[in-house]
């Protein structure tokens, strides 16, 4: 993985590691900052090499960012940009999708 600035992040999936029988991963993002809204941030940019692209940038006041699912269909993955905001916190957009927190 590299980053070409402070402000950037890269995330690798394993989609051959995963468990037998899961078909979804959902991608997200929360700002820690007090204060600071993915609206403050602008634009984000999501690509995956060689796969897919997208631009999230309507933002305002969310501080937790649903980016995308990367789902099984058939034989093949698939990405859906979401690109839904949230102004909780991350550990409330994990809950909702049934994380257990400890």
């Amino acid at each position: 993985m590299t980053t070409d600035g402070p402000a950037e992040r890269a995330l690798e999936l394993d989609l051959d590691a995963l468990r037998p029988g899961r078909t979804r991963i959902v991608l997200a993002a929360a700002l820690e900052q007090p204060g600071v809204t993915f609206g403050d941030v602008g634009a984000v940019e999501l690509e995956i090499d060689g796969f897919a692209q997208a631009t999230l940038d309507a933002a305002t006041e969310e501080r937790t960012l649903l980016l995308a699912v990367v789902y099984r269909r058939g034989e093949r993955w698939r990405l859906r940009a979401i690109g839904q905001g949230y102004p909780t916190g991350l550990a409330e957009l994990a809950t909702g999708y049934g994380v257990q927190l400890g």
